[in-house]
């Protein structure tokens, strides 16, 4: 009898082992933060840029320190902690503050917190980052532009104005008073020339049939 009821706790102890082990397995691959390549958007002189990484994770939130160094003169330019949410997520590194044009090379080291319980093998990856030149980065460039446009806009304004009250003048004008505002202009023309201008046939006949 004895020897039953013992071989009935063995049994049992041995079956609680079965199952646990699976289930410990299963929290660990629970715990266990898949992060993938860094994506690079765009970096300009005037604003900065961002790095995306996408991470799977299906177990608790987790603090994760993210450092970024410039890999040529390994300064920091990033060092901050995140926490990483349960579910599919991305971590955003934020580079607002990188603005000096040209190409660079950026290692990214991500490490979770000691005692977090999250369990992610040591990340680093280096990436290219092209910062370009933004012309409105300079005051004087912009204020440039900003006066070439206004001129522009001044001179467009000021030449339609133009058209539109020489065409309201046509439209109130009579045709005798066009005629004679057209002879009137040639005659100041050709004083300044040196010479009169000759009178039609009309004129000539009206002259002479004066005498």
């Amino acid at each position: 009898m004895k020897a039953l009821r013992a071989a009935t706790v063995i049994a049992i102890a041995m079956l609680a082992v079965v199952c646990v082990v699976p289930m410990a397995e299963s929290d660990a691959a629970d715990s266990t933060a898949t992060l993938g390549n860094p994506v690079v958007g765009s970096f300009d002189n005037m604003s900065g840029g961002k790095i995306t990484i996408p991470v799977t994770y299906n177990s608790f939130d987790f603090g994760l320190n993210i450092k970024v160094i410039d890999n040529y003169d390994k300064e920091v330019v990033y060092n901050e902690k995140q926490t990483v949410p349960r579910g599919e997520s991305d971590i955003v590194i934020d580079l607002s503050s990188y603005k000096s044009t040209g190409n660079h090379i950026l290692n990214i080291e991500l490490m979770p917190d000691l005692g977090s319980g999250a369990s992610l093998n040591y990340y680093s990856k280096q990436v290219d980052v092209d910062v370009s030149y933004n012309i409105f980065s300079n005051w004087v460039t912009f204020a440039v532009i900003i006066a070439a446009v206004a001129i522009i806009g001044a001179v467009i304004y000021l030449r339609s104005r133009e058209v539109s009250l020489k065409k309201d003048k046509e439209n109130t004008m009579t045709f005798e008073q066009l005629e004679a505002e057209r002879k009137a202009e040639m005659a100041a023309k050709s004083e300044k020339k040196g010479f009169k201008p000759k009178a039609s046939a009309t004129e000539r006949k009206r002259y002479k049939g004066n005498e």
